[in-house]
């Protein structure tokens, strides 16, 4: 399946830092708790702004527990998850310089639109 929208999520215990990206471009920006019913909340702004989740590919890095509100609604709304080793990411991307959790949940929207599931 080809996606239109990459969502990159760098996660925290407390929040999450996300970006969502197109096939040309870095969209917007977000950072938001990391709980399910913030999440809900998310997921339904991206309808509105006409980002359909079926055609949209979430990208994580598996970060163990911390993952679990996202995982959740995944399963939940049959959302196209993909969790990534953190480790592969950082190795795709090659030396960077500068390093905050809004710059890797861009680099991992970039790494999911590079690399999509086909």
């Amino acid at each position: 399946m080809k996606f239109t929208w990459f969502i990159g999520i760098d996660v925290s215990k407390k929040t999450l830092d996300i970006a969502i990206r197109n096939k040309e471009c870095i969209l917007k920006t977000f950072k938001i708790e990391n709980s399910v019913p913030v999440l809900k909340s998310f997921l339904k702004e991206l309808k509105k702004e006409d980002i359909k989740l079926s055609n949209s590919l979430f990208c994580m890095e598996h970060t163990g527990i911390y993952c679990t509100p996202m995982m959740i609604l995944a399963e939940k709304l049959k959302l196209n998850l993909w969790l990534e080793n953190a480790t592969q990411i950082k190795l795709s991307i090659g030396m960077q310089r500068g390093k905050n959790d809004q710059i890797d949940a861009t680099r991992i929207a970039e790494y999911a639109s590079r690399l999509q599931i086909r």
